[in-house]
């Protein structure tokens, strides 16, 4: 998966956690769409990318705070989730 330059997940009806092993497409991956689907938690696994197109929207359990290289990719739109706001996970232990 190191030499991955594209993924293209959106409109799959795809649901549970980004998987950890994503974290390891960071050096070629540069455009991604995982739009309307059902993926929850964070996106902790792209904190070291460098998206040039990222597609997040219209999944309505990701939370969490946004990595930089995800955030200022062309195209990201946060609309239908709650990216930005802690997880329930980390709510939970605030208290």
């Amino acid at each position: 998966m190191e030499s991955l330059q594209w993924l293209r997940l959106g409109v799959n009806k795809m649901s549970g956690e980004i998987p950890e092993e994503l974290s390891k497409t960071s050096a070629r991956l540069h455009h991604m769409t995982m739009d309307q689907n059902d993926f929850e938690g964070n996106l902790y696994p792209f904190k070291d990318h460098k998206f040039v197109n990222f597609l997040p929207q219209n999944n309505p359990k990701l939370c969490g705070m946004v990595p930089l290289g995800v955030r200022y990719a062309h195209g990201f739109n946060y609309y239908n989730t709650q990216l930005g706001l802690p997880c329930p996970e980390e709510v939970g232990k605030a208290e």
